[in-house]
């Protein structure tokens, strides 16, 4: 929902009972809802069916550098489930061709489940899709000729994307919002903000702004938002198309 944090979400009872009452239950990575395995074990339902969207998906998008941070970062800091992503990047869906590449899967345990719904569920997936690859020619439109340009984000969200668009992510933190950089990091990049010239320094929806703030006022930069997805933005929480609308916003910022 809008403003969790799905670094520390936990389901309730009343989501876990109705994970016993469902058909199907679908979710992204183990590498993101951590808290799954634990779920499951308590779940007295035979008949439910488990996707893992990202079962098959590339999670290893960090350079060498991005790597060493992070390896820095992972041995300093646990969040209170002792959890951490290690040097791989869960925030697959930022990249819409791999979100229309989940699709078919989704709509085949849907309709192993409900044949009756089978046209029903195949319509809206291929209107969803149409969205999808309209989106991925938008991105492609606007950031084609910018190869290997650097933008500078708080949360280190947006490996996928970048990967797919041939950018460079720079981040101000690690892949868990809630790591503080050092200020051997800060230094660092305040110095690639002003070699590579960067006008902006985004931040993620929800979160507070200040580490970013701190570098834009050190830069002479702006400041942006960027939305990771990791849960519902608050902006979008009555949009008929909250994704959509927030992957168009994100190619806009």
């Amino acid at each position: 929902g809008p403003s969790e944090d799905a670094h520390h979400y936990e389901p309730s009872a009343k989501a876990v009972a109705s994970v016993n009452e469902a058909d199907v239950f679908i979710y992204s990575s183990n590498e993101m809802e951590f808290w799954v395995e634990s779920l499951l074990s308590v779940i007295e339902n035979e008949d439910l069916k488990v996707i893992e969207l990202g079962e098959y998906v590339n999670f290893e998008l960090l350079s060498e550098e991005d790597d060493h941070d992070h390896q820095h970062e992972e041995d300093n800091h646990d969040d209170d489930h002792g959890h951490s992503h290690g040097h791989l990047d869960p925030h697959f869906w930022l990249n819409p061709v791999t979100v229309e590449n989940e699709l078919q899967q989704i709509v085949e345990v849907l309709v192993a489940t409900d044949p009756e719904g089978q046209q029903e569920y195949e319509k809206r997936a291929a209107a969803f899709s149409k969205e999808l690859l309209e989106i991925d020619r938008a991105y492609q439109d606007a950031l084609g000729g910018t190869e290997h340009y650097a933008f500078v984000v708080q949360h280190q969200a947006f490996g996928h994307l970048a990967n797919q668009y041939h950018l460079d992510q720079v981040a101000i933190g690690g892949l868990t919002t809630e790591v503080e950089p050092n200020p051997k990091k800060l230094a660092e990049i305040v110095k690639c903000v002003n070699e590579e010239q960067i006008s902006v320094i985004y931040y993620q929806s929800g979160e507070a702004s200040a580490v970013a703030e701190t570098i834009a006022k050190e830069t002479g930069t702006e400041i942006g938002v960027l939305y990771d997805l990791e849960s519902l933005p608050l902006e979008f929480k009555d949009a008929d198309r909250p994704y959509i609308e927030a992957m168009r916003e994100n190619l806009e910022q």
